[in-house]
């Protein structure tokens, strides 16, 4: 019975150590310095993660949304088909950089669906009609969603896999250095 006293007095002791005299007392200047760098990294992480939802989310937003190209309406279908294309497998790239996970190539077609819906919402608020007013708008907007959301599934998983792929060697790279 004793020594459990004595090892709960030790533990509540541990406890009540403060910060201040952790850091005062506890790592060396040096590697103070070495962890700052983490701090940089995780803003890194977050920003690229940002980005990562953020470029499909504009990707899907161009589909609804006209960009006036001035190269006529075919070229403009297409470049706006390889731009949408290019920044999704972009964002699932830099997902997979991020989380190096597979469920994170599931963002990427629900990042575009949500842009493909707003930039519709947006496209007919700016016409000067109701977007949901019109019957069509709903069956128009799941049309989009089974066209290209295969597309963007594909491009969700290759990017996210090619990404995660890109960071082991980035972290190997690393390491030798």
């Amino acid at each position: 019975m004793i020594p459990q006293m004595h090892d709960d007095k030790i533990q509540g002791e541990e406890q009540l150590s403060s910060p201040l005299e952790e850091t005062q007392t506890g790592a060396p200047l040096e590697e103070q310095q070495r962890q700052t760098p983490t701090s940089l990294q995780r803003w890194i992480s977050v920003l690229l993660c940002i980005l990562g939802v953020a470029m499909p989310l504009v990707a899907g937003s161009m589909v609804c949304l006209s960009w006036g190209w001035p190269f006529g309406p075919d070229l403009s279908l297409y470049a706006t088909l390889l731009m949408m294309a290019v920044l999704a497998a972009v964002g699932a790239f830099l997902l997979g950089f991020v989380f190096r996970a597979r469920w994170a190539a599931w963002l990427v077609p629900v990042a575009w669906i949500v842009g493909d819906f707003l930039g519709a919402v947006v496209r007919r608020l700016v016409d000067g009609e109701w977007p949901f007013g019109n019957e069509h708008f709903l069956a128009a907007q799941s049309g989009d969603v089974v066209l290209f959301g295969s597309l963007m599934i594909i491009l969700g998983f290759i990017g996210v896999a090619v990404g995660s792929r890109f960071r082991r060697w980035w972290e190997m790279r690393q390491q030798r250095q």
